[in-house]
């Protein structure tokens, strides 16, 4: 009978200390976005700084009008969140909507939904 109770005690012991270890990242919740403008659109020439999410979306900022259009890609893009600069191929010349594809490292990466969202909440960016 003691034995039992020894080996509940190490198994509970042992869950409650990988718990203790999980890291910030997993600890943390994805950010949640407010859109603002759904299927938007963005000229290239206006975008000022391209950058990355924590849930490994396009952030982008614009000028003059500090507008942040938000790109998420398809699925089997596996350079997502690459500090490498950030390239896009368009279907219309100089806009950046849904169907437009990010250039990662070399890799083509399809952006499923364009948006505008508010600004991010801080914490949000990778």
């Amino acid at each position: 009978m003691g034995h039992r109770h020894l080996k509940f005690a190490l198994l509970a012991l042992g869950a409650s200390l990988g718990a203790a270890c999980a890291t910030p990242a997993e600890e943390q919740a994805p950010p949640a976005f407010v859109v603002l403008e759904p299927n938007a659109h963005v000229y290239l020439s206006q975008v000022q700084v391209r950058g990355w999410g924590r849930d490994n979306s396009i952030l982008l900022q614009t000028s003059p009008q500090h507008l942040v259009p938000r790109g998420v890609l398809g699925g089997g893009c596996t350079q997502k969140g690459s500090p490498s600069p950030i390239g896009f191929v368009t279907q219309t010349g100089d806009v950046v909507e849904r169907g437009s594809r990010a250039l990662i490292e070399g890799e083509t990466c399809y952006i499923n939904s364009f948006d505008r969202i508010e600004p991010p909440p801080p914490g949000s960016r990778s």
